[in-house]
């Protein structure tokens, strides 16, 4: 069975470079990103998906789709946002996997 790592902003610059370790590293990598546009796209050792960590129903496709590809062994938060609120203030966005 293929192991799956999945990297949330795969697609910036420090989330492309670790994509490349992880997939050196013999992982198929899926790039989980809110600039990927469309539908999935697959290759043989990687594939990209759009991801809004905002979106519960977003982070469970993403997790649906890595599903598919093989067992999620590995999972890299990488994403960013700069926003300045209260800690108080920000929404559960609180999903089981």
């Amino acid at each position: 069975m293929e192991k799956v790592a999945i990297v949330t902003g795969g697609e910036g610059g420090i989330g492309r470079a670790i994509c490349a370790k992880l997939n050196v590293a013999g992982y198929f990598v899926l790039s989980a990103d809110v600039a990927v546009a469309g539908p999935p796209q697959r290759s043989d050792r990687s594939a990209r998906i759009h991801l809004d960590l905002a979106s519960v129903d977003s982070v469970e496709q993403t997790i649906a789709f890595a599903a598919g590809l093989g067992e999620i062994c590995a999972i890299v938060n990488c994403a960013g946002i700069i926003r300045e609120c209260e800690a108080g203030d920000m929404p559960d966005h609180s999903v089981a996997v």
